[in-house]
């Protein structure tokens, strides 16, 4: 027999041995191709995902802090914060419903970030004693947030006028501050609110990507 008839008579152990290998290497190769794309739209996934949570975050603080009640009326500073939490005693309006106040606080605990809300309240005394008790409800707004900072414009609390005044300017914390109490019979002063504003920056996602905002409390 011919080698030529050796040949037409099939493929040799070797050159199957070799076909089988190439065809690992490049089943291989394929695998780890489609890993990578299925890794890379899961991430991309993941990202849109804590951007909507991310902005509708700042969404609802924003609204938070346009309804914040007056701190004349309130008696006490309506908006308080420190470098990762932020509470809000805001106004909340109901069609047919006499207006009631509600404490809202943003606080990260355990990798999520929390939007928690105490019930609606009818009396002055009921909101500032709701502003250290257990919320009545909680709402997870970020669910991969590895923390919040804060830090908060303060407005001038009769700065240059006023005895003690302190003048305005980016802080860590509000320090307790509040307007000087009104005279009987004088209109609220302008700004309405001790802080002015918070500067809000949310580490979320994994690896954790910054977001950050500034917002303005009042109408």
């Amino acid at each position: 027999m011919t080698r030529a008839q050796r040949r037409r008579g099939g493929f040799t152990l070797i050159e199957m041995v070799i076909a089988i290998a190439l065809l690992a290497i490049v089943a291989l190769m394929s695998w780890r191709s489609l890993t990578g794309i299925i890794r890379g739209q899961q991430g991309v996934i993941e990202t849109m995902t804590d951007l909507r949570e991310v902005d509708r975050m700042f969404d609802q603080m924003s609204i938070d802090l346009a309804d914040a009640v007056p701190d004349n009326d309130l008696g006490d500073g309506a908006i308080a914060f420190d470098g990762s939490r932020l509470r809000i005693v805001r106004t909340v309006l109901a069609p047919g419903q006499p207006t009631r106040w509600q404490v809202v606080r943003y606080r990260s605990a355990d990798g999520v970030l929390w939007r928690e809300l105490s019930a609606p309240l009818a009396t002055r005394a009921a909101a500032l004693a709701a502003r250290t008790a257990p919320p009545a409800q909680r709402q997870a707004l970020i669910g991969r947030a590895g923390a919040i900072r804060l830090r908060g414009w303060l407005n001038a609390t009769g700065a240059g006028a006023m005895p003690g005044g302190t003048p305005e300017g980016w802080a860590q914390t509000d320090g307790g501050r509040k307007p000087p109490p009104l005279p009987p019979g004088t209109p609220p002063p302008l700004p309405q609110h001790a802080v002015g504003g918070i500067e809000v920056v949310v580490l979320a996602g994994s690896p954790p990507s910054a977001y950050r905002r500034v917002l303005t409390s009042g109408p």
